[in-house]
């Protein structure tokens, strides 16, 4: 798998979360339609520009796979949290 693999999984999986926790909380405490995946990820997309990331070293040798799993184990986490906060309203 390619960067760019890696890229459409992420974002892919992290759209599916943002819409799940969008759905749990935004929509019913701010009265607003929920978000489809494309939605997400483009919502995604805009707080990306806001929010700083560090660039990997220049001689750091990037692995996709490790990419992947980071980003997939951080939305997972966030699934899980939501889920939690979820069952106490």
């Amino acid at each position: 798998m390619n960067f760019i693999g890696v890229i459409i999984l992420t974002s892919l999986y992290g759209g599916f979360v943002l819409k799940l926790l969008w759905s749990w909380f935004v929509s019913p405490t701010f009265n607003l339609p929920g978000l489809n995946i494309p939605q997400a990820i483009g919502l995604s997309v805009v707080m990306a520009c806001f929010i700083p990331t560090g660039m990997p070293d220049k001689d750091k040798k990037v692995d996709h796979w490790e990419l992947l799993l980071v980003s997939g184990l951080k939305h997972s986490v966030l699934l899980i949290m939501g889920w939690i906060v979820k069952q106490f309203l």
